[in-house]
């Protein structure tokens, strides 16, 4: 190799290592790039929370007992949770459309009760017994709220009424309490009773 050669390889080497040393050296000139990502969330949206009503399914049923179903269940919906009719009932006896509502009581008559009932009428849900009805005049405001179309508010105003008016002489006198007219009383007669 010639000198001059030699002269430009060491001046080319001196370069590139000044160059290395200055990078390591100097501070870093500008600002860093930063990568934002965005994150899914994946946290749930906020649903309607189904509207849920219990019932008391008696009589002519695979699994009577209480039952949990959406508010706009029928008694068709009732029977199928209570693990449908038993075997050989006619469920053209019924109306399966009929709706149903909170807290109520529902007894399907087995074979040898339509005989001894009122069932035969037309009436398909039933209040057997002196025990399922709710006595105005001594039902709490839990009790209260859980007759049909009767809420927080009505039921208290039933037992402010009983407060200032004494007990109800009759049934129908409910619909002497601010709210209660002729329609909600004929929706609540037949699971409402003043006792002895």
């Amino acid at each position: 190799m010639k000198t001059w050669q030699h002269i430009a390889l060491g001046i080319l080497i001196g370069l590139i290592l000044a160059g290395g040393i200055l990078l390591f050296i100097l501070p870093n000139r500008g600002s860093p790039i930063t990568l934002v990502t965005k994150t899914p969330d994946l946290t749930p949206q906020a649903s309607a929370t189904l509207a849920l009503i219990r019932v008391h399914v008696t009589g002519a049923v695979n699994e009577p007992g209480l039952i949990t179903l959406p508010k706009d269940a029928c008694l068709a919906d009732a029977i199928e949770k209570a693990g449908g009719l038993i075997e050989g009932y006619d469920q053209n006896l019924l109306n399966l459309s009929e709706p149903i509502s909170d807290g109520q009581r529902i007894h399907i008559p087995r074979l040898d009760e339509q005989s001894i009932s009122n069932f035969n009428q037309g009436r398909s849900i039933t209040f057997s017994t002196e025990e399922s009805l709710i006595n105005i005049n001594t039902a709490d405001f839990e009790t209260l709220c859980l007759l049909p179309g009767i809420g927080p508010t009505k039921a208290q105003a039933i037992i402010q009424y009983r407060e200032e008016n004494g007990l109800f002489l009759d049934i129908a006198d409910i619909q002497k309490v601010k709210g209660i007219g002729p329609t909600l009383f004929n929706t609540i007669k037949d699971q409402i009773t003043i006792g002895d």
